[in-house]
């Protein structure tokens, strides 16, 4: 048991940890899952592949890299998300790119804003959280967040490593004697951290925070006859 008095918590109203697996979608599955939870119980997870794609046409990179928030934000508005049902997340690209396409939607497609804070920071994740909302951020990564302890906390001083980025979905806040601590939901799957989340200290998050935004879910656009 970590000693974190929880301030505010909102995993009861996530399903289980998705994975990317090796590809570099992190950013694709923590706007995804922030969506899902933007329409509300019963949790029902959207396709990051649906969204992905869609992200990679707008951004015009090749979709073995990573896709970026603006890319994301006008494919939410503009193409929206099926379920994950509709298209299932692939664990690799088709060798020949030309058969990666989407297929005919026969469910209903879910719109979204995504609302980026201009300056990252710890008080506006904090006071978003307690709000009852959870916080999409970038940040960059250390060998640290590689090996959380046992109590699913990474808390280390370690230089900023600029050249490793990742995506997440923060869902939690609390203190740890009189520490700030921010929850993060990860995209590796439920091995890691604590059944796919961790506690990041402020000490080891503030530096790192590249981007943050708020996502807005709208009413689903039905396809259905």
């Amino acid at each position: 048991m970590n000693s974190i008095t929880i301030v505010s918590d909102l995993r009861a109203k996530f399903g289980e940890a998705r994975d990317q697996g090796s590809r570099p979608t992190c950013l694709a599955f923590a706007a995804s899952d922030a969506h899902s939870f933007g329409i509300g119980l019963p949790w029902r997870p959207l396709s990051c592949e649906y969204l992905f794609f869609h992200a990679k046409k707008g951004d015009g990179s090749s979709p073995r890299r990573g896709t970026n928030i603006s890319a994301i934000k006008v494919a939410l508005i503009n193409e929206g998300q099926p379920h994950e049902g509709e298209w299932p997340y692939l664990p690799k690209l088709p060798l020949d790119l030309s058969t990666w396409v989407p297929p005919t939607v026969g469910g209903s497609l879910n719109r979204a804003d995504l609302i980026r804070f201009s300056e990252p920071s710890m008080d506006g994740i904090w006071q978003t959280l307690e709000s009852g909302e959870p916080m999409i951020i970038g940040m960059t990564l250390s060998d640290a967040f590689y090996t959380v302890d046992a109590d699913g906390i990474v808390d280390s001083d370690e230089p900023v490593q600029s050249a490793s980025k990742h995506a997440l979905v923060v869902v939690a806040v609390g203190t740890k004697r009189k520490d700030r601590m921010f929850l993060v939901r990860n995209s590796w799957g439920k091995a890691w951290g604590i059944s796919g989340y961790g506690w990041l200290s402020e000490r080891y998050l503030k530096p790192r925070v590249i981007v943050a935004a708020q996502l807005k879910a709208k009413r689903a656009n039905s396809n259905y006859v």
